[in-house]
């Protein structure tokens, strides 16, 4: 049996668990409903902790309480484990690399070496600054086209491909404050756009109006795009979280993560908190063949390497 203390103790967690799930459905009304959002994980993992300790102390009413907050995170993390099993019959399959390298990090060989391992048909990096561009410069030599955009705030957005870009450009997308990079790319006759951003961390409210206008934007932009669309970025939020949800019912775009699961990237420099904010949506006519995230490079995100078939 649970001694009284203890019993208050687990009580009141599972209570501010239960009240945590509730308002992360309220992002859309502030900077802090928004943050509380991300952590489904973690309130389910907690809510099974407390569930665990409070059937064992046979305290039925709260078990049933608590059972039926961990059923609403679960349905929000359940649907990322399963999804229609991709044909392997593809003219064409396409290996990309997104990762956030963060500036301050100094760990350049593993980062080149894990580039080669990989052999990504497109790479695609954020943060990346001088030092970065000189200290893998043998790796990013190697690919034979390239487009990049420095950026004071956030150092460097960079795309390097094997594959052709056609018509590469910097667009500032409506008023956002952060440009993207958009290419064609071509196959076999068919035309793919390929979109990938580095939205603003919504550190303060300023921050965090400025990040859903960023995505408000781009979901105006690609609704208007004829040709189907792989979109990748840091988008610095979560599938969790209002303004991710309404930016994928305005685009119809598929969560690259779903039959992969949830894949946590960031912050790598505390795992209990991690959370998936690299992202990977692609138009329903493209296919998800895998998907997983690297190991530890000295970054606080995690890379995300992602086999699309055409």
């Amino acid at each position: 049996m649970l001694k009284r203390r203890s019993f208050i103790f687990i009580t009141l967690i599972a209570l501010i668990l239960i009240l945590f799930t509730i308002t992360g459905y309220l992002g859309k009304y502030g900077f802090a409903w928004d943050v509380i959002s991300n952590f489904r994980v973690q309130y389910l993992i907690l809510l099974l902790m407390c569930l665990t300790l409070l059937f064992l102390a046979k305290k039925k009413l709260l078990s049933i309480i608590v059972v039926l907050f961990i059923i609403i995170n679960l349905y929000e993390i359940i649907p990322l484990y399963f999804t229609n099993p991709a044909s392997e019959d593809f003219d064409t399959k396409v290996k990309i690399l997104l990762f956030n390298v963060c500036v301050t990090n100094n760990n350049y060989e593993k980062v080149a070496d894990y580039i080669m391992e990989c052999k990504p048909d497109i790479l695609a990096l954020m943060e990346k600054d001088e030092k970065w561009e000189e200290a893998l410069s043998n790796v990013l030599n190697g690919f034979e086209y390239s487009i990049t955009y420095p950026i004071r705030e956030v150092h460097g957005t960079a795309l390097y491909s094997h594959i052709k870009l056609w018509d590469p450009g910097i667009k500032i997308i409506g008023n956002s404050s952060r440009p993207s990079i958009v290419t064609e790319l071509r196959f076999s006759g068919n035309e793919y756009t390929l979109l990938f951003t580095h939205a603003i961390a919504p550190k303060t409210p300023r921050r965090f109006h400025l990040r859903n206008k960023h995505l408000g934007n781009l979901a105006e932009y690609i609704k208007q795009m004829p040709d189907e669309l792989i979109f990748i970025g840091d988008l610095n939020t979560t599938s969790w979280s209002y303004y991710f949800r309404q930016f994928q019912a305005k685009t119809d775009l598929e969560d690259s993560r779903r039959g992969f699961g949830v894949q946590p990237t960031w912050p790598t420099w505390f795992p209990p908190l991690m959370i998936p904010v690299d992202h990977c949506l692609v138009s329903p006519g493209i296919k998800v063949l895998d998907r997983k995230t690297g190991p530890y490079l000295g970054s606080d995100h995690k890379p995300v390497i992602i086999e699309l078939g055409l």
